[in-house]
């Protein structure tokens, strides 16, 4: 999170933290209540929950989550996250649930799709 970002939005600039701008409906996020960023009627962006800890961990960019929760923790395990949201700290218990593939295309075909090279143009003739 930037100071600029934090100003902006009444987070005090040194909290330390993950910002959480989108979350999937019906993931591990929602379901144990965190809150993305909304836009209003008017489109001001107003920010969601700023995730500080992980099972009393700091954290202070994403991969600091993703690291703990990959080398400690399995689908189905619970974890505490605490959140800043209006101005206070509140601890919320997320199940995890196992990750989606990113590239399903590489697992459902054998081989990559060849890619047509482009036409050669013949060199001119003195």
């Amino acid at each position: 999170m930037t100071s600029d970002l934090a100003r902006g939005n009444g987070i005090p600039v040194n909290l330390k933290g993950v910002y959480v701008d989108r979350i999937t409906e019906n993931g591990p996020a929602d379901k144990a209540g965190i809150h993305g960023s909304t836009t209003d009627q008017y489109l001001k962006k107003h920010l969601g929950d700023v995730i500080i800890a992980v099972d009393g961990h700091s954290v202070i960019k994403s991969d600091d989550i993703l690291n703990y929760i990959g080398q400690n923790k399995i689908a189905g395990n619970t974890i505490t996250l605490t959140v800043y949201r209006n101005g206070h700290a509140i601890d919320l218990k997320a199940t995890l649930a196992a990750r989606p593939s990113l590239l399903p295309f590489l697992t459902a075909r054998s081989a990559l799709p060849s890619i047509p090279h482009p036409p050669t143009i013949p060199a001119p003739h003195p």
